[in-house]
């Protein structure tokens, strides 16, 4: 659940940890994860919830372990 953060409102697909960092971004975290146990649980009760499911559904399904994809 990372993304390069260039400090705009845009997620930039395809930078890995390493390309963000050289292009002056950060590689950050979105809130919502399963890293541990209380963002677990927060993101299952956002989703449970049905409270704007849709964005963090998106942000699910463009999760890489090298970086976000677009769509996949």
């Amino acid at each position: 659940m990372h993304y390069c953060d260039m400090g705009d409102d845009e997620t930039y697909y395809h930078y890995d940890a390493e390309t963000c960092v050289y292009k002056g971004g950060v590689w950050a975290n979105y809130k919502t994860n399963f890293d541990n146990i209380l963002n677990g649980m927060l993101t299952l009760f956002i989703l449970s919830t049905m409270e704007g499911w849709p964005d963090y559904m998106y942000l699910f399904i463009d999760a890489d372990e090298s970086g976000p994809i677009k769509n996949a």
